[in-house]
């Protein structure tokens, strides 16, 4: 058996992680040493502003409103919902090319001339902490002048042939709460005049989360709750409140967790490779794949099932609750399988399709060892065999 209890993609905070939070919260110098961190790993480059946002659809929002209104924007086909959503509202129009199944990223080959022609920007995110193919990306523009945003929400201090994600876009959004413990946050790091939206309060729904988010003698009653609910059926969010600031609560939990950020990270990268043994021996699986010069965060450990049984995933995750293993299933709700902006859907995206009923993402922790990591793979294969 295995000597954690936390098995869960959702991290969590401490009571004293919180206190520090709140001792910093009065100092005001939260943005100062956020921008100074991410200086030193070449994200936030000379000569870039940095503007923050409460959430990542409302940074994306803001910038598409600005700078790409009634323009095409190139977007990978498997890719989360409220992205496109953003720029739909904003008066872009999305052209989707689809994505690899080895790394689950944007398949640069696909991308043709005329797409380079009729675009004005290209996104580009790392999906679930892997990088994508940066070097057959910037090959394939390097005549254009598209302009390229680089999506690091999910992949802070991941590499790609030794240089940090992020170093790569024109404009980069970097998220303050999807590998971080947080209430909210977003980062446009830009050369673009991008206008600042007012500040926000903690509001109640933040409260909430904050006490969600934080461990402590609750941690029973909540996972109870969670295991006995069923998987939400959702589709995006329609409703699209104007863009504000994060409270500075959220500033100063984000600049006590960034310094131990990279840290984490090099500790998954090594339990990491347990994970894909276990993965690539597994005959239900087909793990996200890893190129030989790239460095993932490893926002979660992606996975596929296997064609002839992705009709079990939501039993299987269902299933997985039951015993206290709270899994993922990013992006089941992408725009492709969902049919969001038909008008938008061109072409064929069976890449996309696939990987929208099939990934299972896994709960990956730095402090996890080899035995972890055998315990979810041995419940997660018993769990199929009893579903199959």
């Amino acid at each position: 058996m295995s000597r954690h209890t936390s098995y869960d993609v959702t991290d969590r905070i401490t009571f004293g992680t919180l206190w520090s939070a709140m001792v910093r919260y009065a100092r005001h110098q939260d943005t100062t040493l956020i921008q100074q961190h991410l200086a030193k790993s070449g994200i936030a480059k000379e000569g870039k502003r940095l503007v923050y946002f409460s959430y990542g659809r409302g940074a994306l929002y803001t910038l598409f409103k600005e700078k790409f209104a009634g323009k095409e924007i190139i977007f990978p086909a498997f890719i989360c919902p409220s992205i496109i959503l953003a720029a739909v509202k904003a008066g872009a129009k999305p052209r989707f090319i689809d994505v690899s199944l080895n790394d689950f990223n944007l398949d640069a080959g696909l991308i043709s001339n005329q797409d380079l022609e009729h675009a004005a920007a290209l996104f580009v995110n790392h999906t679930f902490g892997v990088p994508a193919e940066m070097e057959a990306i910037q090959t394939k523009i390097k005549d254009s002048p598209i302009y390229l945003i680089e999506d690091i929400a999910q992949a802070l201090f991941a590499k790609a042939k030794g240089q940090y994600l992020g170093a790569f876009g024109d404009t980069v959004l970097v998220s303050m709460y999807k590998q971080t413990p947080n209430l909210s946050g977003a980062i446009l790091v830009s050369d673009l005049e991008i206008r600042e939206p007012p500040r926000s309060d903690i509001s109640l729904g933040g409260l909430i989360r904050l006490f969600w988010l934080t461990s402590g003698p609750h941690d029973f009653l909540l996972k109870a709750l969670r295991q006995r609910r069923e998987l939400p059926e959702e589709e995006p969010d329609q409703k699209w409140p104007a863009p504000r600031q994060p409270c500075r609560l959220a500033l100063a939990l984000f600049a006590l967790l960034l310094p131990t950020l990279k840290e984490s990270v090099a500790c998954k990268q090594i339990i990491a490779k347990h994970y894909q043994k276990r993965a690539g021996e597994s005959p239900y699986f087909i793990p996200q794949q890893v190129g030989a010069a790239e460095e993932p965060a490893w926002f979660n450990f992606s996975v596929r099932l296997r064609p002839e049984i992705v009709h079990i995933r939501d039993a299987l995750l269902l299933a997985l609750r039951r015993k206290g293993i709270f899994c993922d299933r990013l992006w089941h709700d992408a725009p492709v399988a969902l049919g969001i902006s038909k008008e938008h859907l061109t072409g064929e995206y069976p890449n996309a399709q696939l990987l929208a009923k099939s990934v299972i993402n896994l709960p990956i922790k730095a402090a996890y060892q080899e035995s972890d990591v055998d315990y979810l793979f041995d419940a997660i294969e018993q769990t199929i065999q009893g579903l199959i």
